[in-house]
């Protein structure tokens, strides 16, 4: 078969949407099947990041709006109004929308899946005009009641986490299909050493270290792990913070760190993947994750995967991934004292930490894994081909 994956901002940076188009359509490669990517490429630029080379990428081009809604959000008032404040980024996702509708359109009598990353607009389209089989994934919950109109005129839709859950309770009538994340067990699993890790990082080989994987992005809230480690330096001197990523914060957040004095005790790495991000893991005792929210985080399954207990905020989807007491603990969103006290627990407990990293590496290899996920996107586009030729 033919799948083609509609991902607006996958030439731009890769987040949770975006790393789950590429593990899962990488999957679907090595099964044998042909990959196409349709993604934004800005009016006037190119676009920054690169495709794998196992699929076919076609690049859109549409302006590219989306920094001139993080400006409006930083006004006091307009960036109060969020209908009026996205308006410049609705305007650039419609102007993508409709030119890879008229790609598709064009491409009508061909046949192949189509996979979409939250365009609920294009998705409900795309269902009407074309004859092709249309998936629409959403990484996170519907933000407005037209993404739910949407949805409910939509071949079918893909959820999981608290997605999931939210799309069933509020568009029961729409076609909804759970479809997990999964891990990369032959790259994810600790088979490296802790010392020779930090050495090639170059972290302190004689601290506890945990470690934070994701954009310095506002919901990230990066911010209540500096306010921790502040917490942590006062009860003991050999915990530091690993922080890995890039995003529009970063500038803020080192700053923040020269000023609590904290520059020895928290380390800056850039975005890493593939191996390189193996590693970081590996010289990892603690994961923790401070978001505001969190659909279903992808890092916290790999990191439960090299067997590391996660500390992290009780949000979204997280807590269907995290067990307290038996794969790590659970504490409210912004409570940095709560989350210094888990770390030093942990710390202080080295026994505890290594059994809850045993027992969260077991039940992800036994629930999460991209092959299953991948036979089951293609049972689901077989039975659709097979209905629509019936």
């Amino acid at each position: 078969m033919k799948f083609i994956f509609v991902n607006i901002m996958m030439g731009m940076y890769r987040g949770g949407g975006e790393n789950y188009d590429l593990n899962l359509s990488r999957k679907l490669a090595s099964k044998g099947h042909e990959i196409e990517f349709y993604f934004l490429r800005p009016l006037l630029r190119g676009a920054s990041l690169k495709l794998p080379e196992y699929c076919t990428a076609q690049p859109v081009r549409a302006p590219w709006l989306y920094l001139w809604t993080q400006r409006l959000q930083g006004l006091p008032l307009i960036g109060r109004i969020r209908g009026l404040r996205g308006f410049p980024r609705a305007v650039g996702q419609a102007f993508f929308e409709l030119h890879v509708l008229f790609r598709l359109w064009q491409r009508r009598r061909e046949a192949f899946v189509v996979h979409i990353c939250g365009l609920s607009f294009l998705s409900m389209l795309a269902t009407k005009l074309l004859d092709n089989r249309v998936f629409v994934r959403f990484p996170g919950p519907p933000s407005f009641r037209i993404h739910l109109w949407c949805l409910k005129h939509t071949y079918a839709v893909i959820a999981n986490g608290d997605a999931f859950q939210c799309i069933q309770r509020l568009a029961p009538e729409a076609n909804l299909i759970r479809l997990d994340v999964g891990v990369d067990h032959s790259l994810f699993q600790r088979t490296g050493q802790r010392d020779s890790a930090r050495k090639e990082l170059g972290l302190p080989k004689e601290k506890l270290l945990a470690l934070f994987v994701g954009r310095f992005v506002p919901v990230k809230n990066v911010q209540m792990l500096i306010r921790t480690m502040v917490r942590v330096a006062t009860i003991r001197a050999d915990i530091d913070l690993v922080l890995v990523g890039t995003g529009p914060e970063r500038a803020g957040l080192e700053q923040a760190v020269l000023d609590q004095g904290l520059q020895a005790r928290i380390h800056f790495l850039n975005e890493a993947r593939g191996e390189r991000l193996r590693v970081c893991y590996t010289a990892a005792d603690i994961f923790v994750l401070s978001s505001q929210y969190d659909n279903f985080p992808n890092v916290v399954l790999e990191a439960m995967s090299m067997e590391l207990p996660v500390i992290a905020t009780k949000v979204g989807g997280v807590p269907s991934q995290v067990y307290t007491g038996q794969t790590g603990y659970l504490v409210e969103p912004n409570d940095d004292e709560d989350m210094a006290l888990q770390i030093v627990a942990m710390a202080n407990k080295p026994e505890i930490r290594l059994a809850l990293g045993k027992r969260a590496a077991a039940i992800i290899r036994d629930q999460y894994d991209w092959g299953r996920t991948a036979d089951h996107f293609i049972e689901c586009a077989s039975n659709s081909i097979e209905a629509g030729d019936a």
